[in-house]
């Protein structure tokens, strides 16, 4: 991929520095950023950021049993916006442009996240998915 041409960006995690971060990486014209968490906004000019809920992602009103919530409506652009990325995504995969953190299989189930935390915490991992079998 050529440099200075990156346009959009899915920020999981969702804060004030991720979006920073994100902004930056975008091209110099620009772009958007799609964030799990709304109010959201990017300290440039020319980006977008956008937050979408993965109950809206599946097209259809989302209700809250038992709740004062009420319902989620709808929301056809964001059903679109899922279904191109997960074609992109799979795509992606698939030819290797795309991959997964590595995993680190670790022992003790439950008991044993602690752990994996506080190693995280310590700088001992990076860039893995701390994996625990119950």
């Amino acid at each position: 991929m050529s440099r200075n041409t990156m346009a959009h960006a899915f920020d999981c995690i969702s804060t004030e520095d991720s979006v920073r971060i994100s902004s930056e990486a975008l091209s110099m014209s620009g772009g958007t950023i799609v964030t799990l968490a709304p109010g959201l906004t990017s300290h440039k000019p020319n980006v977008t950021v956008k937050s979408i809920l993965a109950y809206t992602a599946i097209g259809e009103e989302v209700g809250w049993e038992n709740s004062s919530r009420g319902t989620i409506p709808a929301k056809s652009e964001d059903y679109e916006f899922a279904k191109n990325f997960w074609t992109l995504t799979e795509r992606l995969l698939a030819h290797g442009r795309l991959k997964p953190h590595p995993i680190s299989k670790r022992e003790g189930g439950l008991d044993g996240i602690l752990d994996g935390l506080n190693d995280l915490r310590d700088g001992k991992n990076s860039g893995v998915k701390l994996v625990y079998t119950l």
